[in-house]
């Protein structure tokens, strides 16, 4: 036991010295090292800082009954000239040309599909009968149901239940059934309208992608409301015809409006009837209303649509034409666009 303690203690001191030996070796190190791993990190923070993510696209469509259907030969010049689109919103034909593009139609899917309806049947309810009741509906929409009660003006609820159109929307979008969040579709998507008992824009950002569009486009007097989650929805064009706010406010960093819209009246003798003077009212109000969203676009595209009319769905061909058309026209600013984006 004695010797034992006593090597112990003879030599305790030679491993203390190499101990300490080692533990500087590993400081110096780790000192040469750290250099080189700060420097990595300022590396990777340099790189975040001069390789800045991609800008944001969205593209808004708005309303205007069939004129909006020119927003599908838009759509097609977008993607060719390059452009990515992280978000869509419309609203009436607008959320519909949009609604189906979210939903992963290309734009000329779009158009085989919207040449080829048959839009006297599908605005009419099974309970409607006559020929070109949606025509007669739009020309009347203004001066039909205006009557009074005992509690002062009354329009109606509308003509149509737009039940068709309803099923007509499902069966196209079916596939979307199982995500109920708009985010998650191909492309992110929003849909307006508003909430008649209120006054209250609605927006769209989840649930069903048929009733969100059915929602949308139901004009009032046409269309009676849709009741949805205890609100009663109509058009939104009447509080939000170009929704280029609500992309803002998804983060879309650059914005591309399309806007659909016929001629306006060169004269008085343009506006002989109640329902003409009604239907221009109508735009004036649309018109003022959407004017800032328009302004604060960073590209706005107008399809030359003058001879057509808001009825003209028949012409559907000729009207995706004119979008084209129009697109062509924009093709320098998009693909100078695209090309800042690359």
């Amino acid at each position: 036991m004695g010797c034992a303690m006593n090597t112990y203690r003879m030599h305790s001191p030679f491993r203390q010295h190499r101990a300490r030996v080692l533990f500087v070796c590993l400081l110096l190190n780790l000192a040469a090292a750290a250099p080189v791993a700060a420097d990595d990190s300022t590396a990777q923070i340099s790189d975040q800082i001069s390789e800045p993510a991609r800008p944001r696209i969205a593209v808004v469509l708005s309303g205007g009954s069939a004129f909006g259907i020119a927003h599908a030969g838009v759509l097609k010049k977008i993607e060719e000239a390059g452009i990515p689109v992280d978000m869509i919103l419309g609203t009436s034909m607008g959320s519909i040309v949009g609604g189906l593009y979210a939903a992963g139609y290309s734009p000329q899917a779009m158009q085989d599909l919207i040449s080829t309806i048959d839009w006297n049947s599908l605005f009419m309810d099974p309970k409607e009968l006559p020929q070109n009741m949606f025509e007669r509906a739009v020309e009347s929409m203004y001066a039909l149901r205006i009557g009074f009660d005992s509690k002062g003006p009354n329009i109606g609820t509308g003509l149509l239940e737009g039940q068709n159109i309803l099923s007509f929307f499902t069966a196209r979008t079916i596939h979307m059934a199982a995500k109920p969040d708009f985010d998650a579709f191909p492309v992110p998507y929003r849909a307006i309208a508003a909430n008649v008992l209120n006054g209250d824009k609605v927006v769209f950002d989840h649930g069903s992608l048929a009733e969100a569009m059915r929602s949308s486009m139901s004009i009032p007097v046409v269309f009676m409301p849709y009741e949805y989650n205890d609100q009663l929805l109509v058009d939104g064009g009447v509080v939000d015809n170009l929704p280029v706010d609500i992309a803002k406010q998804m983060g879309a960093d650059i914005v591309i409006a399309v806007v659909s819209r016929g001629k306006a009246p060169d004269s008085i003798d343009e506006l002989n009837t109640s329902v003409e003077i009604g239907s221009q009212t109508g735009n004036l109000f649309i018109m003022q209303n959407m004017q800032p969203n328009i302004e604060a676009a960073d590209l706005v595209i107008t399809p030359n649509l003058q001879e057509f009319t808001t009825a003209s769905y028949a012409r559907a061909k000729e009207i995706i034409a004119r979008g084209e058309e129009a697109g062509d026209a924009a093709m320098p600013q998009l693909r100078e666009l695209a090309a800042k984006i690359a």
